[in-house]
C-alpha cells in the first residue's frame, strides 16, 4: 500500500470539505487506526492524544473495513469519510464535556425513541412529531457535528449551519433523485443515525 499523503496524515481545514481525491489517497493509503484518530483529534482543533474513548469498538469497525475485499475504492473512501467525521464529533463531545462537566448532570425527560426497519415511513414520522411545539427534533446541521468546534461557541449564525447547507447542496448534486425520498437541508428534522 502506497504512504499516506502528508497533508493527510496531517490535514488542514475542514474534514467535511476535504478534497475527494485526497479522501481516495486517504482510504488507500497505509493508514493505522492511531493515525486516523490522531487526525480526527487535529481537525476537532486537538492534539493528537486527545481522543481518550474505549477503542475496542473501533478496533472491530476497522479491521472489519480493512477486510471487506467487496468495497471499492470509492465505498472505502466514502466509509473512511464517515469515520472520521464521527471520531471528529466524538473528541469535541470529549472536549465540551470536559470544559463543561455539568452537561453530565442534564436529563432528558420522556424521551421518544423511534426504531423500526429502514423505508418503513420513520422519516415521515419524525417529521410530523417534530411539527409539536413542545418537542425538540434534531436539525440536520446539529446532526452533522453535535459540538461546537474550539473557536464556534460565541459566533452567531453557528459556522456549522454553513458547513451543512453545502454538504446538503453537494448531496443534491451528487443525487438529485434522493432528495424527492429524504429532503435535505441545514434545518431540515434528520433521524438520530448521524450520530451513531
Amino acid at each position: 500500500m502506497s504512504q499516506a499523503p502528508r497533508d493527510v496524515v496531517q490535514p488542514t481545514g475542514s474534514p467535511e470539505f476535504w478534497d475527494a481525491r485526497r479522501i481516495g489517497e486517504f482510504a488507500s493509503a497505509d493508514v493505522t487506526n492511531d493515525q486516523l484518530v490522531g487526525v480526527a483529534a487535529l481537525l476537532a482543533g486537538g492534539r493528537e492524544d486527545d481522543a481518550t474513548f474505549p477503542r475496542e469498538a473501533f478496533e472491530v469497525l476497522m479491521a472489519s473495513l480493512r477486510g471487506n475485499r467487496g468495497l471499492t475504492e470509492a465505498g472505502r473512501a466514502a466509509i473512511h469519510f464517515l469515520i472520521v467525521g464521527r471520531l471528529i464529533n466524538r473528541v469535541r463531545i470529549e472536549q465540551v464535556l470536559g470544559r463543561h462537566p455539568a452537561i453530565r448532570e442534564e436529563r432528558i425527560i420522556r424521551p421518544l425513541v423511534i426504531t423500526v426497519m429502514p423505508r418503513a415511513g420513520t422519516t415521515l414520522l419524525l417529521l410530523l412529531l417534530s411539527q409539536d411545539p413542545g418537542s425538540r427534533s434534531l436539525p440536520f446541521w446539529e446532526a452533522l457535528q453535535p459540538a461546537p468546534g474550539p473557536r464556534d461557541w460565541s459566533v452567531d449564525p453557528d459556522p456549522r449551519i454553513a458547513q451543512a447547507r453545502q454538504i446538503a447542496r453537494a448531496r443534491i448534486e451528487r443525487s438529485p433523485q434522493m432528495s424527492s425520498i429524504h429532503a435535505t437541508d441545514a434545518f431540515s428534522r434528520e433521524e438520530c443515525t448521524l450520530l451513531l
